[in-house]
């Protein structure tokens, strides 16, 4: 994501980013209306869903690309090529044949259409969305008189989907994009250990970085304290060495568990990496810590049972080491994250090179 700093003629040192940071937002909403409208496309029609799709589909799927962009999108479309989008846009939306009713009159003028399309998709956000009747009743305002079957017939037809639909995908007001080359995300795994003939809970403090997907192993604790996150904000935070500090962090997203104190939020302030508090029981708006947890667990904490404190922290050392170094990531085109970036080789024998006792393994290609 671009920033772009505008100063003011009456203060110089004030800086601008509402534009940009609309833009975005803007183009999250509409990336997230169309990867629901393909999820609903497919568990209507099937995995063939594009031989089944009616016209009414096309219009949606088409109007929506065109609004994000299709290079954009080139990344994200499923159901369908890019050009085969663009010929449904240019077909049912941009250039269709001017029929005539029944009974020989011209449909509704283009300016009235224009104006339709503008005020469903102007206001198309949260459950209030506008529907049918209420555009009759501003374009009344507005002196046109119009039918609400004409209205429905309009958004149909240039692909604007009806009122629930479109505040559906857009519902809550917690919607925030972050420029994920300087946002982290911090969140706590639990894990059982038997330890000393005991059973005990331990509290993995884990730290990852949304553009790289780099990740840290903060800090492992039984029964965690407010002064135990304040030590790790600290370190974090330290010059030079510290996660956040190293990667240029300057928000940081974390969930409203009583942990994150005050205090603690208000050192990472302080060093310039800003806390991001999700709403309530929104655990997605921490997606990406949430989605390395998983991993974690699947990987290794639900592999084994650890039979004390320094074998847990042994092998979370190994997998931080795995997870960065070895392990291909799917989100970033089957990439390592810190991994070498010259071409790898195709000659040479293959070996395999064991991690936590070869619960994991990573292979390589050895002369």
């Amino acid at each position: 994501m671009r920033f772009t700093l505008r100063a003011s003629m009456t203060t110089p040192t004030s800086v601008t980013l509402r534009h940009i940071t609309s833009k975005a937002l803007e183009r999250a909403k509409l990336t997230t209306a169309y990867a629901l409208l393909e999820r609903d496309v497919f568990r209507t029609h099937g995995s063939t869903a594009v031989r089944h799709l009616t016209d009414d589909e096309r219009r949606q799927l088409a109007r929506l690309e065109h609004d994000i962009g299709w290079r954009r999108l080139r990344r994200i479309a499923v159901i369908a090529t890019i050009r085969t989008i663009r010929r449904w846009f240019r077909e049912l939306i941009s250039q269709p044949e001017r029929a005539k009713s029944p009974g020989g009159e011209n449909r509704t003028s283009t300016e009235t259409e224009l104006e339709i399309v503008r005020l469903a998709t102007e206001n198309g956000w949260g459950s209030d969305a506008w529907g049918a009747k209420r555009i009759v009743g501003e374009m009344l305002k507005l002196g046109v008189v119009i039918a609400k079957s004409t209205v429905s017939a309009v958004l149909r037809r240039h692909g604007v989907p009806p009122a629930p639909q479109r505040g559906r995908v857009q519902d809550g007001d917690h919607v925030i994009v972050h420029d994920p080359a300087t946002t982290a995300a911090i969140d706590f795994a639990q894990v059982m250990i038997l330890d000393q003939g005991r059973i005990c809970q331990m509290s993995i403090l884990i730290a990852i970085h949304l553009g790289t997907r780099e990740i840290e192993i903060v800090h492992v604790a039984h029964d965690p304290d407010g002064r135990i996150t304040v030590q790790c904000a600290r370190n974090l935070t330290m010059e030079g060495v510290g996660f956040f500090k190293r990667l240029g962090i300057k928000t940081v997203i974390m969930d409203r568990d009583p942990i994150f104190t005050q205090d603690f939020r208000h050192l990472l302030a302080e060093a310039g990496s800003e806390p991001h508090r999700i709403a309530p029981r929104c655990p997605w708006e921490n997606g990406y810590a949430e989605r390395f947890i998983r991993s974690l667990k699947e990987n290794l904490l639900r592999k084994c049972l650890f039979t004390s404190e320094s074998a847990l922290r042994l092998a979370l050392a190994e997998f931080q080491i795995y997870f960065n170094h070895e392990r291909p990531h799917q989100g970033i085109d089957n990439r390592t994250v810190l991994g070498n970036s010259d071409v790898p080789q195709s000659m040479g024998k293959v070996v395999r090179i064991p991690r936590v006792g070869g619960l994991i393994n990573h292979y390589e290609r050895v002369a």
